[in-house]
């Protein structure tokens, strides 16, 4: 009995340990990307700056119940007000 007992610590340490990097590691990245990131999202778009870009919108127009995809009309919302604030240069 002992020696089982001996085997789940064991085994309960291992498998503590194991998840104690992935969460390290999990966090760490998190903290890279957003670091990275920081000056490259905006959620005004008064605070964008102005760039040449070509716009790609890869969603379907309409779902598979044949009703408009709510990506598709929200992404072409976003590129209408970045148009009209003069934030994005057309080609």
């Amino acid at each position: 009995m002992k020696k089982n007992e001996n085997k789940l610590i064991a085994y309960t340490k291992r498998l503590t340990i194991i998840t104690l990097l992935i969460v390290t590691f999990a966090v760490i990245c998190n903290c890279i990307f957003i670091f990275n990131t920081d000056d490259k999202t905006f959620s005004k778009i008064e605070k964008a700056p102005k760039n040449k870009i070509e716009l790609v919108i890869e969603a379907s127009t309409f779902n598979n119940e044949n009703r408009i995809n709510l990506y598709y009309k929200y992404s072409l919302e976003a590129a209408e007000n970045f148009i009209k604030r003069a934030k994005l240069n057309l080609f």
